[in-house]
């Protein structure tokens, strides 16, 4: 006899979806990973000492010195970056955005998706409308718009010593 699905009971059952376990598996495995990406910088942040100077912190890492600075004397777009996720991952939100405005605003993103991420490994819940919003045309514009006015706000403030840290200097490519 055929065991098509008019004859199985599961398919007839009230409530019964074939394939939401499915769904309900990857949106799982989705926002496991998205936790984890989103929690790796912050653990990374919180493991590593914010140089004093508000931009540096990086090379703790092993990483080189930023060649922009190095070449011209002004800090790059990602100049303090790692600094500010450093301290935000301390709680010193307020020094982050002091630092590197969008480093501050990268690492609230960052909690936020590691929240999310959560809930979906927790529930099941999809991130499609999560993800349709962070990967918007307007939203890739503000974050550009972010990016652009935290680096004219770290080259502006480094340009203006009376606004650093005391003895912090504007070239220190630490």
């Amino acid at each position: 006899m055929d065991a098509g699905p008019a004859n199985d009971s599961a398919a007839l059952t009230p409530g019964h979806h074939p394939g939401v376990r499915s769904r309900r598996g990857l949106a799982r495995l989705i926002g496991l990973a998205l936790a984890v990406a989103c929690a790796l910088p912050l653990v990374i942040g919180a493991w590593l000492r914010p140089h004093p100077a508000g931009m540096g912190t990086h090379r703790a890492l092993g990483l080189p010195p930023c060649g922009f600075l190095m070449a011209t004397g002004r800090p790059c777009m990602t100049c303090g970056m790692t600094t500010a996720v450093a301290l935000a991952a301390r709680g010193r939100l307020l020094e982050s955005a002091r630092v590197q405005p969008a480093g501050a605003v990268v690492s609230v993103l960052l909690a936020s998706g590691l929240i999310a991420g959560l809930h979906a490994l927790a529930t099941g819940s999809t991130l499609r409308p999560v993800l349709n919003v962070a990967t918007s045309t307007r939203t890739l514009i503000v974050v550009g718009v972010i990016l652009a006015a935290g680096w004219g706000y770290k080259v502006w403030k480094e340009s203006a010593p009376a606004l650093n840290e005391p003895g912090a200097t504007a070239t220190k490519a630490e």
